[in-house]
């Protein structure tokens, strides 16, 4: 009697061998740490872009001064838990009594030993529309 599995060559196996699994498993693991250091980082702009957003729009018609505003807005990301934001990252001015803001920043990231992720933010915001 002749056993059927002795006949199969290994040429007409299927499935992944260990090394593929293994190759598969780091590109995996390569791409989630990245995901979790970058992600984080658009979250905290979003939330920061979303503050200042909602400043601008309060204080429309209302004219407050940019000290005003930067002591709010400092309030505020920390009630929202942004304690990296620096005061040099935003400029503000005020035009015939309306407030610009420039948004810009870089935020530097490691990803692993010497490898850096660095991304960066410009926005500009202003008192009649904040896009």
């Amino acid at each position: 009697m002749q056993n059927s599995y002795s006949s199969a060559s290994p040429l007409s196996q299927k499935g992944a061998s260990a090394l593929n699994i293994l190759v598969i498993m780091f590109i995996a693991a390569s791409i989630l740490t990245v995901a979790l250091k970058i992600v984080p980082i658009f979250m905290d702009n979003r939330t920061v872009e979303a503050v200042i957003g909602s400043l601008m729009e309060e204080s429309g018609p209302k004219g407050i001064t940019a000290e005003e505003f930067k002591s709010v807005l400092g309030k505020r990301l920390t009630i929202n838990n942004i304690r990296d934001f620096e005061d040099k990252f935003l400029t503000i001015s005020q035009i015939d009594g309306r407030l610009e803001a420039k948004l810009h920043y870089e935020v530097r990231t490691n990803i692993f030993r010497n490898i850096d992720a660095v991304v960066t933010f410009d926005r500009d915001f202003n008192s009649n529309t904040s896009h």
